[in-house]
């Protein structure tokens, strides 16, 4: 059995076709049920690992051939990773959200969320440089598109700053660029959350000092 890179909240690992998906932390059985009524709803639509069993902590999926997109960010490849995960989240985005998740009206403006998107969460073909795999919706729900953007930013500006002009890139290839105070306060309430999450999981520890510190960076940052 392989332990899978790019894992960093859930236990993660690979044994043949199949990967399986141990959740921990607060609220994990949440969002077991949120990644397994989202991919099952999306099997078909849209790229993601096809769900092959559930048990009451763990998933199981179809291992996808890919390349982690955090190994193709490099000068002469991240522009055309971010226009790829822009033209992947505008699918996301169009998708029809209705019974995925419940059977509530969907509030005008909102739309299928991801909750966590950015190049820390696809695979692409290495050549073609398409997506073939989302990962982790975990924390996907029915919400405002500009959290999926703002977040998938953040995870530019936070690990790869010196690449932030092919964000130009992301937001062409999505069609749209909400205005920085719009993004701003999405990346800022996104990062509290993740503080919260660590605070309630592991309080005092290293990772919970390392969130609180993003945080202060973000509510920092201008453009």
């Amino acid at each position: 059995m392989e332990k899978l890179a790019h894992s960093y909240t859930n236990d993660t690992t690979r044994s043949g076709d199949v990967v399986t998906k141990h959740y921990r932390g607060p609220d994990a059985a949440l969002r077991l049920a949120r990644e397994a009524a989202a991919v099952t709803a999306l099997e078909g639509r849209l790229p993601v690992a096809g769900l092959v069993r559930r048990e009451s902590d763990r998933l199981h999926f179809a291992y996808v051939p890919g390349t982690h997109a955090k190994e193709l960010m490099s000068k002469s490849g991240t522009a055309r990773v971010l226009a790829s995960c822009g033209r992947t989240l505008k699918r996301i985005h169009a998708a029809d959200p209705r019974g995925i998740f419940d059977n509530s009206p969907i509030p005008p403006g909102h739309t299928l969320v991801h909750g966590d998107y950015g190049p820390n969460n696809v695979l692409l073909d290495a050549e073609t440089m398409e997506i073939c795999a989302v990962l982790d919706w975990e924390w996907s729900r029915v919400g405002d598109p500009v959290d999926d953007l703002a977040w998938c930013e953040w995870i530019v500006r936070m690990y790869h700053a010196e690449q932030l002009a092919a964000l130009d890139d992301f937001y062409g290839a999505y069609g749209e660029r909400p205005s920085w105070a719009v993004r701003h306060k999405a990346m800022v309430g996104l990062c509290r959350s993740l503080v919260t999450f660590w605070e309630q999981w592991r309080p005092g520890s290293e990772i919970t000092a390392h969130r609180r510190s993003q945080l202060a960076t973000t509510e920092n940052w201008s453009e």
